[in-house]
């Protein structure tokens, strides 16, 4: 009988524990190790004096890839989804407070006399970005790269039409949409809180290089985000 191989996966965070189960589920022999006294990593809790801290996201702007995940693992996911809106607020130097609605004519009413044909361009800016997501996302964001090589090729597969993307910087973008600092800060404040990692943009994709080193039948896989 053929022997598993086993895989060590330094770190728990939902990187680490989604490889995990992956590879759990394709057969692999997998162990973890982790510095912090529990798995979570940045989806983690700080319990102080009877109350608890979240030190990571608050909510989930895509759901559907953690669906995906537990339909692949033939899991349950622990918890239910319910929908926010406005998905959060913000205070800009206690001037004026923006809600994120999802209504577009409810978000777009807050820009009157500020941002002029806002509705329109923030369309234009989803069109765009839903362009580049659908461009990218199964054929870029979702797959692993052992080497540069790999990952170039792989490039080469996408639109060359959206090229200059790659060249510009996230708020760059954001700049070439909205006229307003008021708009320019809201909608590339979700890229800086989240390291400017916003996956519906060409240029965040997140790359996982997955460096593989057999050792006595023992892979040992680290997975490094490349921050841009």
């Amino acid at each position: 009988m053929k022997k598993n191989k086993k895989v060590l996966i330094v770190g728990t965070g939902i990187g680490g524990l989604t490889a995990g189960l992956r590879l759990v589920k394709k057969g692999y022999d997998v162990e973890f190790v982790e510095k912090y006294f529990q798995a979570g990593g940045r989806l983690n809790q700080i319990k102080k004096e009877g109350f608890v801290f979240d030190t990571g996201p608050s909510f989930f702007t895509m759901s559907y890839v953690f669906k995906d995940f537990a339909k692949d693992c033939g899991i349950s996911l622990p918890f239910s989804y319910e929908e926010l809106d406005p998905l959060y607020s913000i205070n800009l130097d206690n001037k004026k407070v923006f809600y994120i609605y999802k209504d577009i004519k409810k978000l777009s009413k807050q820009f009157e006399n500020i941002e002029e044909s806002f509705e329109k361009k923030f369309i234009d800016y989803l069109k765009k970005s839903e362009d580049i997501f659908n461009e990218t996302f199964n054929k870029v964001i979702q797959k692993n790269y052992n080497t540069l090589l790999d990952y170039i090729l792989t490039l080469i597969k996408v639109n060359p039409r959206y090229i200059p993307y790659l060249f510009r910087s996230f708020y760059d973008e954001i700049k070439r949409n909205f006229s307003s600092e008021e708009a320019r800060i809201i909608f590339s404040l979700i890229s800086s809180f989240w390291a400017k990692l916003l996956l519906i943009q060409w240029q965040f994709i997140l790359c996982f290089l997955m460096l593989s080193l057999k050792m006595t039948g023992i892979i040992l896989l680290r997975v490094v985000c490349i921050k841009l």
